[in-house]
């Protein structure tokens, strides 16, 4: 229930982010938010290699990004599931 949540929340957020540039620049916020989230949110989130890997400060704002923070949800309850300590980074 909790993971299928979060992963709705992830799935919002994205589209919600394209919406919002369609309504701030037309149609053509529709193509800027799909690229920017496609091109610049999904490699900066850290998904395949991590956060550490990173130069600071991209994986520290990758991960507040929707798909970033999706990821962070579903991983932290995974390990929690599999009784590992989930790490979650915490803003300064």
């Amino acid at each position: 229930m909790v993971l299928s949540l979060a992963l709705a929340f992830g799935v919002a957020a994205t589209s919600l982010f394209i919406l919002g540039m369609e309504s701030l620049l037309g149609m053509a916020g529709l193509g800027v938010g799909a690229v920017l989230m496609m091109f610049v949110a999904t490699p900066l989130s850290g998904l395949a290699a991590g956060r550490h890997w990173l130069p600071q400060p991209w994986g520290f704002i990758g991960q507040r990004l929707p798909i970033g923070a999706a990821f962070i949800a579903i991983s932290a309850r995974r390990r929690r599931a599999a009784g590992e300590r989930a790490e979650v980074a915490v803003s300064a």
